[in-house]
């Protein structure tokens, strides 16, 4: 969703297009919830009536997925019932890394250091929450964990 940016594109230019390109994001967020769990798919078909994952390139909620409620954190989003399905996802111990929509089928990883920072990051602002402990980014830490961790951290700052 980049949802940051479409605020500074909207702030900059004064077009509402930016606005309208975000309310069209966390409507489809709403739309897009698959399974028992009601989360969105790492990749979607999407028509002009329809979200589904016929065709898709994955049926999998993981770590593409994940990134939603950060993205609305970000933002100072703080609509209830758009991060409610990751909450749920989230309260599973271990949390999976993944899970098959279509299936049900459960990853048997856990979730990375990236999607642990996220979950804390959302459960924290929603909660009005300020001391948290982010996973450390170091040298073993790849890339998007360590985008992820950092992201997380950014979503803390009260602007």
């Amino acid at each position: 969703m980049g949802v940051p940016a479409f605020k500074l594109f909207s702030d900059i230019t004064a077009d509402p297009i930016w606005g309208d390109v975000y309310q069209s994001g966390t409507s489809l967020m709403e739309w897009a919830r698959f399974g028992d769990w009601s989360l969105p798919a790492d990749w979607m078909i999407l028509s002009e009536d329809k979200v589904t994952l016929t065709g898709a390139n994955s049926t999998e909620y993981g770590e593409n997925a994940n990134r939603l409620p950060l993205y609305l954190m970000l933002a100072k989003d703080y609509q209830t019932e758009l991060v409610a399905p990751f909450i749920d996802w989230w309260s599973q111990q271990p949390v999976p890394a993944s899970v098959d929509l279509l299936t049900g089928e459960v990853s048997t990883l856990s979730a990375n250091s990236g999607m642990q920072a996220i979950e804390k990051a959302t459960e924290a602002n929603m909660q009005g929450n300020t001391e948290i402990t982010f996973p450390e980014v170091n040298a073993e830490t790849d890339y998007y964990s360590a985008t992820f961790i950092l992201l997380s951290q950014l979503a803390m700052i009260k602007q």
